[in-house]
């Protein structure tokens, strides 16, 4: 991973105006979910660092690593709407699919709102990342119930974002 994506992650966030917000089109979700749109171009990123491992982990995730510095290529909105795809296809208890993401581009209203957000001494570099998100779970199954697994799925969702972005070279 070569780090122009930032994952912030909470339980709620209502800073959005509903003018910066479309609902994402995939049908594969019980109910949509809010993501920000605006300009991007593809561009690859540094290098990164590749721990040495026991045993014969696999370079998907050898190769994931959070950096706190960012390069300052953008990030193609075709390849966030193939990230946040991947978060689709994790496992969820009885498939309730409780993650939601909030992103914004560097340069637009938004990011500024969620960098905000940062406790003061992660907004140093994060304010270089070419997207910062923010993922979040519904509390409550479609029964209107506790959703005990749902910060379980979240990070099932994650973790398969963070692995397609991997793969993009994000």
């Amino acid at each position: 991973m070569s780090g122009n994506l930032l994952i912030l992650h909470s339980l709620f966030l209502a800073i959005a105006p509903e003018s910066y917000i479309f609902h994402f089109p995939f049908s594969i979700l019980h109910s949509p979910f809010s993501i920000i749109h605006s300009p991007f171009s593809i561009q690859k990123t540094m290098d990164i660092k590749i721990p040495q491992t026991v045993g014969p982990v696999i370079a998907a995730i050898t190769h994931r690593w959070s950096p706190r510095s960012f390069s300052a290529r953008l990030i193609a909105e075709s390849d966030v709407e193939t990230i946040l795809e991947a978060a689709t296809w994790a496992f969820s208890a009885s498939n309730e699919q409780p993650w939601r993401y909030i992103y914004a581009h560097r340069g637009t209203p938004l990011f500024a709102q969620l960098e905000g957000l940062l406790m003061p001494g992660n907004q140093i570099w994060a304010k270089n990342a070419a997207v910062l998100m923010v993922s979040m779970m519904q509390t409550t199954n479609a029964a209107g119930k506790p959703n005990n697994w749902a910060m379980h799925d979240l990070g099932a969702a994650n973790f398969a974002l963070m692995l397609q972005a991997n793969a993009l070279d994000i």
